[in-house]
């Protein structure tokens, strides 16, 4: 789904006019018109006071965690392989992703994921690195 088809769904289900999301925000009734028809991109201020409005992170707005597939902004989820390899493969996969688009609120939502993912990877490795020092210590060989 495109933000502005998913930032309309989300003022519809709060109940809000786009004239009341209008005068929240600053901006015109036109303007979140345009942005709801995709004919304009909508500037992070605007995001940010739509978010406060609605109670929601910026996150949750723009659906970076790719939760309510019938909402996402992000691509859907690539497969990911069995094992190990599975976070190592959507790191792999972010990366290429994230060198393949244009467009600048993908760009940040595969950037956050990325991150995540990266800091997932990273907790991995010092879980097994404590683990494997425990059972050196342990002198089990």
């Amino acid at each position: 789904m495109k933000i502005g088809d998913r930032l309309k769904k989300i003022r519809r289900i709060k109940g809000l006019s786009q004239q009341e999301l209008a005068d929240h925000s600053g901006v015109k009734r036109s303007t979140v018109a345009k942005i709801e028809r995709d004919d304009q991109r909508p500037p992070l201020d605007f995001l940010i006071s739509f978010a406060t409005l609605c109670n929601m992170t910026l996150d949750d707005l723009i659906d970076i965690n790719n939760e309510d597939e019938e909402t996402s902004y992000v691509e859907e989820e690539k497969p990911s392989y069995g094992g190990g390899a599975s976070k190592e493969f959507n790191v792999f996969q972010s990366i290429q992703d994230l060198a393949n688009s244009q467009d600048p609120f993908e760009k940040t939502a595969i950037s956050q994921k990325l991150t995540r993912a990266i800091g997932e990877l990273m907790e991995e490795n010092a879980k097994l690195k404590t683990e494997l020092i425990e059972w050196l210590k342990s002198g089990k060989s």
